[in-house]
């Protein structure tokens, strides 16, 4: 970007930092105007060929990690009255977390800049780490002249030189083929989910079956856990189709040998009905089975118990490899590094560290995640839904580093601004996650598909170690959830008072009652305090009362035991605040005002230790990974 705010550099001059014998000390001076100031801290960005002699991998961190947050010296200052302006920056100089860089390292980079690599110009842009400040001022040298500067010893010699920033700066024409390189294969892929998801025969034979490989982890003509599993109705509706099929089963059988020819019949129609094949005996066990699930007991019971217990392995594993993978390639393939540089320091050099960073530069690296993550996906449609769901989901997960890799590799995102870069990562996870939630009807995923949505418009959880901060990132965010939640409950409801049943909603149903209720609630409760010090107290009281005595309504009168308990909960938690509000207003006594907090506290751990069903429908979402 062009400089903005008049300040216009004159010197740079640099010295090595003796301290902690890492890093380098640059000082800046040169001109701005009077009234501009600025006591801050400043990012720096760095442009041009300075990277070309950089150790392996620094490129793509140092892309990553741009623009930097650089230590100034205390006293270095924008001074309003003045005209001119000195700056001290460390950078790399192991100090308050910094990160190290040796004094041989700079040495030995700036001499294979000057040697190998035809002594490039290289821009540093430098800004205030501020969103209310905006100036922005460049600096041009060459390695020539800063190793001139640190061998003469010199702290003020000169190593600026006059610069054209368009030229080091990409275009408006290269920014934009950037910014399409980035989304390419993310949309790629979020495309390959979506036909998937809805057009699953097409997408198989017109592009899985070219481009991946068949019974890609084997297995794919395995016994499922449910055909081993005793016939059983999986809800209410088959339970009494299959009551009525057993009695004419029953009464058939008992009609001796006139009833038999209507026996095949009835044992079609529980196969059509439990998706299975069903003998008469099956259908003879259904009353004995169910009797054994109510009582805790039987084979049923512990089979599907021993399988809940492994997808919870299962998911632990994904997340377990996931993180893990990266780190550990890295230190097994320690040896074959070590190995290769006494073998051959000229083969690591020209052949295997070049011929990685050219995979990584174009985009090799980056489309072989994709692929792998595709095809898991793909491999878990063809396998049966029971264990199908955890090979996709394996690959959703590893989309995600998939997506940071594109965005280190094509995209640089604003240190002191991450917000839209936030907001645009979780919609695409949105986007990711919903069709393979519509496809495997979870609730799981679909929790976690609206979640992302309420994470891009400014709702957040975050762990602490032992504390978790639920809440939102500013207040224009918590008015945006709000209002995103009281609409998204309004349609809700609107379908559910006409009526209305879609196979793409089921997944979504739990999610929307729980988080839209416990965000609307939540946001409801923070504006509704006497510490909210915006709008009229009264007022603000409206709202809370009359959407919790609504949401309380319509829950009972539609079956919505989420929406319903959550808004219990928030009544409670209300009336409590008030209460709160009143004694400390009044400034009653404070231990009458412990005593009465414990005797509530007392009462409710009875009341809930007696209606566990408040609980477990407020996180019925964490239940549902037992159901997969």
């Amino acid at each position: 970007m062009e400089p903005i705010g008049g300040v216009v550099v004159e010197g740079v001059s640099g010295r090595l930092y003796e301290s902690t014998g890492h890093g380098l000390e640059l000082r800046l001076w040169g001109k701005k105007p009077r009234g501009l100031s600025w006591n801050g801290d400043f990012a720096v960005n760095v442009y041009g060929g300075v990277w070309k002699a950089a150790p392996a991998g620094v490129e793509f961190l140092a892309s990553t990690m741009l623009p930097y947050r650089v230590r100034k010296e205390r006293g270095s200052v924008f001074r309003r009255n003045s005209t001119t302006f000195e700056l001290s920056f460390f950078i790399g100089t192991k100090d308050n977390g910094d990160f190290g860089v040796s004094h041989g390292r700079i040495h030995s980079t700036l001499a294979s800049l000057v040697g190998e690599h035809g002594d490039p110009p290289f821009m540093l842009e430098f800004s205030p780490v501020s969103a209310d400040t905006t100036f922005r001022f460049h600096a041009f040298s060459r390695a020539s002249k800063v190793m001139a500067a640190l061998d003469a010893l010199d702290p003020r010699l000169n190593v600026a030189e006059k610069g054209d920033w368009e030229q080091l700066r990409p275009g408006i024409l290269r920014s934009a083929l950037g910014l399409i390189r980035w989304w390419l294969l993310p949309i790629l892929f979020l495309a390959f989910l979506w036909c998937i998801a809805l057009y699953r025969e097409q997408t198989t034979e017109l592009v899985c079956q070219r481009i991946f490989p068949s019974d890609f982890l084997g297995f794919t003509e395995a016994t499922s856990v449910e055909e081993v599993l005793p016939v059983f109705p999986r809800n209410q509706l088959e339970t009494w189709q299959l009551s009525n099929l057993e009695a004419q089963l029953t009464a058939v059988e008992a009609a001796g040998a006139e009833g038999n020819a209507h026996i095949p019949a009835i044992l079609e129609s529980a196969s059509a009905i439990v998706e299975r094949s069903v003998t008469a005996k099956d259908l003879h066990d259904i009353p004995l089975h169910i009797a054994d699930l109510m009582n805790r007991r039987g084979v049923l019971q512990r089979i599907r118990g021993f399988f809940s217990f492994v997808n919870v392995c299962w998911l632990l594993a994904i997340a377990g490899i996931t993180v893990s993978v990266g780190p550990a390639a890295w230190v097994i393939l320690r040896p074959f590094r070590e190995l290769l540089r006494r073998l051959g320091q000229w083969m690591w050099d020209h052949v295997v560290f070049p011929g990685a960073m050219f995979l990584h530069r174009n985009g090799v690296f980056e489309l072989a995640l994709y692929y792998i993550c595709a095809l898991f996906v793909h491999t878990g449609v063809e396998h049966p839904a029971e264990r199908g769901f955890y090979i996709s989901l394996t690959g959703l997960v590893f989309s995600i580093p998939a997506y940071f890799y594109s965005t280190a590799l094509h995209c640089k995102v604003k240190a002191k601004d991450p917000e839209p870069f936030v907001s645009i990562s979780h919609l695409w996870v949105f986007f990711m996650l919903a069709p393979m939630a519509y496809y495997y009807n979870s609730s799981l995923l679909g929790f976690l598909a609206i979640y992302s949505v309420y994470a891009a418009i400014g709702f957040s959880v975050i762990c602490l170690g032992l504390c978790y901060v639920i809440g939102f990132r500013s207040k224009e965010a918590l008015y945006r959830v709000c209002a995103a939640s009281l609409l998204l409950l309004l349609g809700y409801i609107s379908l559910q008072f006409a009526g209305f049943q879609s196979r793409w909603l089921a997944p979504f149903e739990l999610p929307i009652q729980v988080l839209g209720t416990l965000t609307l609630c939540l946001g409801l409760l923070i504006q509704s305090s006497v510490f909210y010090k915006y709008g009229d107290y009264g007022l603000r009281q409206v709202p809370v009362i009359i959407l919790l005595s609504i949401f309380s309504l319509i829950g009972n009168l539609y079956g919505l035991a989420a929406m319903t308990n959550t808004s219990y909960v928030f009544a409670v938690m209300y009336l409590l605040e008030k209460y709160l509000e009143f004694h400390t207003e009044w400034k009653f006594n404070g231990w009458i005002l412990l005593l009465i907090l414990s005797v509530l506290l007392y009462k409710g751990s009875f009341f809930l230790h007696t209606h566990p069903e408040y609980i477990s429908d407020l996180f019925q979402p964490a239940l549902s990974i037992t159901s997969q």
